[in-house]
């Protein structure tokens, strides 16, 4: 049978004109062939697909499959998640899922950019049934965090610090890590030096030709060079280096046409097109003009001499194949792609560098000698680089080559099939809920369990019915004095005999298969310390709250973002028992979010957890409860004690003699 293959991107050609669209559009091409294709993407296209000319759509998507998911509302998207893009991840997810219910498709792919293909790992690290057999595989466009680096405007807002850390997830735990060639895995080993990318597999992109073939040359003055930048005015882009360039040579006959839409990554968040017009001065030989549609990009190129890449990073551009189709040669910096894509002398010519002296230093034979520019135009080589560059036959055999590999490896777990699992309860007047909380935990799917009650000094007459709740099989009552949430947490440990603890408050409530997913989770990955799941919140009578805020969605502790707020997950979590052996508690010494500072803990120590994308977990919102009592009101305070405790742990005070 055909291998099942789904590619899933809000970015699809013609719907969306550049960038990665044109790439995915072509992919799927290349691979209907050979595959049965599943194209998973925003709905916001489908009135466009209706819309399109039938012969367009018959030539783009003719035997496709095509699955729309419904975009977020909002700007995180509501239900808790912490962006926007995290939420449409999740969105994608939930349409591969319902689409795929009887049976996974054997390879899906995501862009790293934005980091949509997040969810969908996380559901397939954590044992999701529909996605547990197929392979997800990461292609390599550039990142939203190598782009705001290359751009020169690193912000610290949450919705940018979510992504890149999503996009990371995605780098670090796909089972294939897909490029081109050149240096592009090479760039992504040094920037993310502190991440073990995952396995890399050479499969080449495809191209889009449309339309296929030259177009036919301009007449120009023999003396003069025409060069066209082609693209967004963007930093990244190495526009800016391009133009100083020429505004340095003492060569008077050339023409600039910088053909692309402006973006503010100019010094200080500024317009690139304003700052590139102050470079010029300007110099008529400089000539800016606004985006065209990519029929006419071909017009435009064959109208110049040469086609110019200045980028300080690219990975497999389609300008450069867009000029070898249109038979220009490409002056490009050395860098990315590129690399490979341009031979010199042949299709092209490589600076040696990104700087405008280097830029200068390949652009002056040129401009001294034009007619060198015109000649490998009219040549075989730029026809020869793009079959050397696109190659379907190679895309198609190594995408069926992916399905044949063996599965990477992961550390697999070794514990009996059906271990032991202790759940924790802290309780102090809490006879109103805890009850309904037991009763979630004795529905468990997952049979073997003990339950813990740890009774922090409450001695009400209201609270006698824990002996009532200590009658029921495998669940225990233990008391201490008085001593607050994250000592009953840490005594109840102590008295478990559980491979695995599971901390829960006694008002929260667990849906049946809670425990049973997390436990596959870490049977699955030895390398985890913890699972937990999304949550959902329910009212003091344990009604479903509404939209926009009905639910927390983290991320897990293996986030950077663990130090700035807790990503990591609810306090109720499947962690292994291992963990509190090597001497990790609650601090008793916080007022609130002391599960916060465990996770936090675990991060520093390189215990990582992972979040399973279901809302098994009903949190429920009480008026009365600490953390809005004492924790929301104090987030700020409370962080610093944390900050200062995490400090303090790594210092040995006493004296090494006493």
């Amino acid at each position: 049978m055909a291998p099942r293959i789904a590619l899933a991107s809000r970015e699809l050609y013609p719907f969306v004109g550049g960038g990665i669209a044109p790439i995915h559009t072509a992919t799927v091409g290349a691979l209907r062939d050979v595959a049965s294709v599943t194209v998973v993407t925003s709905s916001a296209h489908r009135e466009k697909l209706e819309a399109l000319d039938p012969g367009c759509r018959a030539r783009l998507f003719e035997g496709i499959e095509l699955v729309f998911a419904d975009e977020p509302t909002g700007p995180a998207g509501g239900a808790g998640f912490l962006s926007w893009m995290h939420a449409w991840s999740a969105a994608l997810c939930a349409a591969i899922t319902d689409r795929f219910g009887g049976q996974p498709p054997d390879l899906i792919e995501f862009p790293d950019y934005l980091g949509e293909g997040f969810v969908t790992l996380q559901a397939a690290r954590t044992g999701h049934p529909v996605l547990g057999g197929a392979r997800v595989a990461i292609r390599t466009h550039t990142s939203a965090e190598m782009c705001a680096v290359l751009n020169g405007l690193v912000d610290d807002d949450l919705e940018s610090r979510v992504t890149w850390e999503m996009e990371r997830y995605c780098l670090r735990e796909a089972d294939f890590l897909l490029h081109s060639g050149g240096d592009v895995r090479g760039t992504y080993e040094r920037f993310y030096a502190d991440l073990d990318l995952a396995p890399e597999a050479r499969v080449p992109e495809s191209f889009l030709r449309e339309p296929d073939g030259r177009s036919e040359p301009s007449e120009a003055e023999a003396a003069t060079l025409r060069i066209l930048y082609l693209g967004r005015l963007e930093r990244r882009k190495g526009v800016h280096n391009l133009v100083r360039a020429l505004m340095r040579t003492g060569y008077a006959d050339w023409r600039l046409t910088l053909l692309g839409s402006d973006t503010r990554t100019a010094p200080l968040g500024g317009s690139m097109r304003h700052y590139l017009e102050l470079i010029a001065g300007g110099d008529p030989r400089i000539v800016f003009r606004d985006p065209v549609p990519r029929g006419e990009v071909g017009t435009q190129i064959a109208a110049h001499d040469l086609v110019a890449i200045p980028s300080l990073w690219e990975c497999w551009p389609n300008v450069a194949r867009e000029a070898f189709l249109h038979g220009r040669p490409v002056l490009a910096s050395p860098v990315g792609g590129l690399v490979e894509m341009v031979e010199e002398g042949v299709s092209g010519w490589l600076a040696p560098g990104t700087s405008p002296e280097e830029l200068l230093d390949a652009l002056e034979p040129l401009l001294e000698r034009p007619e060198l520019a015109r000649e490998l135009g009219r040549s075989n080589g730029t026809r020869e680089a793009l079959e050397r560059v696109d190659r379907p036959d190679e895309t198609r055999s190594g995408y069926v080559g992916l399905v044949g590999r063996p599965e990477r490896p992961r550390p697999r777990g070794r514990s009996p099939r059906s271990p032991l699992v202790s759940v924790v309860v802290p309780y102090f007047k809490m006879d109103e809920y805890v009850r309904a909380t037991l009763e979630s935990v004795l529905a468990q799917s997952h049979r073997r369990l003990e339950v813990v009650i740890a009774n922090d000094g409450s001695l009400r007459a209201a609270d006698e019915m824990l002996f009532d709740l200590a009658r029921e099989p495998g669940v225990r009552v233990v008391t201490q004095p008085n001593s607050g949430l994250g000592a009953a947490r840490n005594f109840a440990i102590s008295q478990a005999r559980g491979r695995y603890i599971l901390p829960l408050d006694p008002d929260n409530l667990i849906e049946p298969e809670y425990v049973e997913r997390c436990v596959s989770a870490l049977e699955r990955d030895r390398r985890l310390a913890y699972a937990t799941t999304w949550s959902q919140y329910v009212d003091e009578h344990g009604r479903r709250l509404a939209l926009p805020a009905n639910g927390y969605t983290p991320l897990g502790n293996w986030s950077r973002l663990i130090d700035r707020q807790n990503v990591a997950g609810d306090g109720t979590a499947l962690v292994r028992r291992r963990v509190y052996d090597l001497g990790f508690r609650y601090r008793s010494e916080l007022t609130s979010y002391e599960d916060w500072f465990f996770y936090r803990e675990l991060h520093h120590a390189g215990h990582w957890g992972d979040v399973i994308p279901l809302r098994l977990l009903l949190y429920r919102v009480r008026s009365d409860s600490m953390l809005r009592t004492v924790g929301l009101r104090n987030t700020d305070l409370i962080h610093q004690e944390m900050n200062a405790l995490l400090r303090e742990v790594n210092v040995p005070w006493v004296h090494q003699s006493v």
